[in-house]
């Protein structure tokens, strides 16, 4: 089913989401002018539903639950496309979080760096490798050469708060151009469509907000309308059972990286951003 398309024939759209991020999922309704239409919903308040109205429901922020939630979550999205005849997108039983989908991305031979659970021996890794946690944005530390620098970098994690199964070692893949500069594409799923949204280009290995010049915008402007990488998004979407996410990615070659897929990205520009240059 292409949701996308039969958006405007579903009477009413549902977000559920995490209670703390129920302004984020707002701004989805709001800029496409659906919160007449559409409602945002934590799931710590579902017990307090008696009863559930039509229309799609979407599952998002899926990073943020624990394994009592997923469960539950799951068996309520079963009964909902039972009863809703739609099934709603995403599936917290069935979508990949971030380990689980760097791990599976490397099985599959689509990525070519490995993540290692922060408990698990790294001694095999190929260096420089880099922390980061399971659920949350964000990364912990630099890029590391040794084992020993790992160990370090862990340690300065548990010691502000991450639980050691919260942490996460992934493997650095280069896909700097001969020019040393980095691109992180993304794209939405919604459904089965793809909609590529941006493409950020920089100096530093982790791509936030890119440099804006005419050669770059213009790059960009190529990748939104023609959707170069769809066949092989499609693909990794699929495979992690996402139909609501935005994945982030860069190439080797003609081979996309997936870096996350994110069931409830920021839609709000970071403060941090450079404004773009007026003549452009």
């Amino acid at each position: 089913m292409d949701t996308l398309g039969s958006l405007w024939r579903i009477e009413l759209i549902h977000l559920l989401t995490p209670r703390a991020s129920i302004p984020y999922a707002l701004d989805y309704l709001i800029k496409a002018d659906l919160v007449e239409r559409g409602d945002c919903l934590g799931y710590e308040d579902l017990s307090e539903v008696v009863e559930f109205p039509r229309g799609l429901y979407v599952f998002t922020g899926l990073n943020r639950l624990g394994p009592a939630a997923v469960e539950m979550l799951g068996v309520l999205h079963q009964r909902l496309t039972m009863h809703m005849g739609i099934a709603p997108l995403n599936n917290p039983a069935r979508t990949l979080r971030r380990y689980e989908l760097l791990d599976t991305l490397w099985d599959s031979g689509l990525n070519r760096f490995r993540p290692f659970l922060a408990s698990a021996d790294v001694s095999e890794a190929r260096f420089p490798v880099f922390v980061r946690t399971r659920e949350k944005d964000g990364y912990l530390s630099p890029l590391l050469f040794s084992p020993k620098e790992v160990v370090r970098a862990i340690g300065k994690g548990l010691m502000v708060g991450f639980p050691i199964e919260e942490l996460m070692v992934v493997e650095f893949e280069d896909t700097s151009d001969e020019e040393g500069l980095f691109r992180k594409y993304s794209a939405y799923v919604v459904g089965s469509r793809v909609v590529p949204v941006s493409l950020d280009v920089g100096p530093d290995w982790i791509v936030r907000d890119g440099q804006r010049t005419r050669e770059t915008l213009e790059e960009e402007r190529r990748y939104v309308e023609e959707n170069p990488h769809r066949d092989q998004i499609s693909q990794i979407f699929s495979l992690s059972h996402t139909q609501f996410g935005r994945i982030d990615y860069a190439l080797r070659g003609d081979r996309i990286q997936t870096w996350e897929i994110n069931t409830l990205p920021l839609l709000r520009r970071s403060p941090n951003a450079g404004e773009t240059p007026p003549e452009l």
